[in-house]
């Protein structure tokens, strides 16, 4: 989905709530995706420098 149409979905929502406090909830949310998506790619990284020397047999 677009950010653009995320944010057009959210608009009107957002407008029941104080603005400040989605915005925490926003940052809180993204950090945790951010968190999520570098112990992944972290996960990743360490998986393929164990496997080169049994690939090569």
């Amino acid at each position: 989905m677009v950010f653009s149409q995320v944010v057009q979905q959210v608009q009107p929502v957002v407008g029941q709530f104080r603005w400040d406090g989605f915005l925490v909830l926003f940052h809180f949310l993204m950090d945790l995706v951010v968190k999520n998506q570098i112990v992944e790619w972290i996960g990743k990284k360490k998986k393929g420098t164990r496997y080169p020397s049994e690939c090569r047999h």
